[in-house]
């Protein structure tokens, strides 16, 4: 729980180089006031912590004010919050994959169009072996944007898969922006991958997307 009354107040958790593991199950999180602000910073992120993540609590009307973010974690439950990575080396390991089958770089779980949480590449590398798809959604609101990124060929042509929510395309926010390299072609892809306004995209791929109140500045941590 985080008592976090303003957006003024400069309070908040920080959570870096550490390990989240143990029996039953948990949350990384919920607010005890409506400007709750939280930060896991790469840290492994077990099974212990529920696919969710985070639980609003009763502040579900407040969930834009809430500061709840996971940067650079890893680990088999590392996949919820807003996430902006830069200058990452995405090592696709498809080829261990029965022949034929693509892995899936990202599955997000954006649950509504008021959930801040999505998850940014900026200025990094994808590569490997095998095939992979850049995302799918694990929600049917997923986010996802690769910005100035090299895409090698490990990804496949189409890039982005609906999974289960191929009637909800409409509602996901896939996109590449200013990406490289010899599969950064989008003439292939799937025609639902979203074409973002520059106010957007600036929005989402700079630490602003994560950074309510000007937190980030005052960390210990190079971010």
């Amino acid at each position: 729980m985080k008592k976090w009354t303003n957006p003024y107040d400069a309070s908040g958790f920080v959570f870096t180089g550490s390990l989240v593991h143990g029996s039953e199950k948990v949350f990384l999180g919920r607010p005890w006031r409506s400007y709750a602000r939280v930060i896991f910073y790469k840290t492994d992120l077990t099974d212990v912590v529920v696919p969710q993540g985070w639980d609003s609590w009763h502040f579900g009307g407040h969930v834009s004010q809430l500061t709840f973010a996971e940067i650079g974690c890893y680990g088999s439950r590392s996949n919820t919050g807003r996430r902006v990575s830069k200058k990452c080396v995405i090592n696709v390991l498809g080829a261990t994959l029965k022949p034929g089958v693509a892995g899936y770089i990202t599955a997000q779980g954006r649950t509504n169009p008021y959930d801040a949480s999505g998850f940014v590449f900026t200025d990094s590398l994808v590569y490997g072996s095998g095939k992979a798809f850049l995302g799918r959604p694990w929600r049917s609101y997923a986010r996802v944007i690769f910005y100035n990124t090299d895409l090698t060929d490990v990804v496949v042509p189409q890039g982005w898969d609906s999974w289960h929510f191929g009637g909800h395309v409409s509602q996901m926010t896939f996109a590449e922006i200013g990406c490289y390299g010899s599969r950064s072609n989008t003439g292939r892809r799937v025609s639902w991958v979203k074409k973002l306004s520059g106010f957007s995209v600036q929005s989402l791929i700079n630490l602003d997307f994560i950074n309510s109140g000007g937190w980030v500045q005052a960390l210990t941590i190079p971010v």
